[in-house]
């Protein structure tokens, strides 16, 4: 039987090879970290982006006269939208509750957080200010909305 031994050379080019396999698996390690965290930062841009469009879209369907008040909330300003006259309206709330923006839907005459509620999204900053006299800006973590409201 012959006995093989290594070279030199044999020895020099299995290092290379290993070094660049080691190489091309911490680049596609840090390449998919990388991309989890791009993707993270994304999501939620496109998520406080769209608490901002439904906030101001909800404010413009709410837009007859005297349905938009602002009221004093459990954490803050409560947007208190209305529907209906007399006794069957009906409110809808948005107020700030637990680092949540959430929607309350219940009667007009109840007393707020006796409704169903359900979570916008994460917000620890809502502020409502009224600019002039049919015009709102509200304020969140995510940046502000200006609705001009028509009645």
């Amino acid at each position: 039987m012959k006995k093989r031994h290594l070279d030199m050379t044999t020895v020099y080019t299995l290092g290379i090879y290993g070094l660049l396999l080691a190489g091309l698996l911490l680049l596609v390690l840090f390449g998919a970290g990388t991309y989890r965290r791009t993707v993270e930062s994304q999501r939620e841009n496109d998520n406080r982006r769209a608490v901002l469009s439904y906030l101001s879209m909800t404010l413009r369907n709410h837009d007859h006269l005297g349905a938009v008040t602002v009221e004093q909330g459990p954490e803050g300003d409560m947007l208190v939208l209305t529907d209906g006259e007399g006794e069957g309206a009906y409110a809808t709330r948005i107020y700030l509750s637990g680092g949540r923006l959430v929607e309350e839907f219940s009667r007009a005459d109840a007393a707020p957080g006796q409704g169903q509620v359900q979570s916008i999204g994460t917000c620890s900053q809502f502020d409502v200010e009224q600019l002039e006299d049919r015009q709102l800006r509200l304020r969140l973590d995510a940046g502000s909305v200006q609705v001009h409201l028509r009645s």
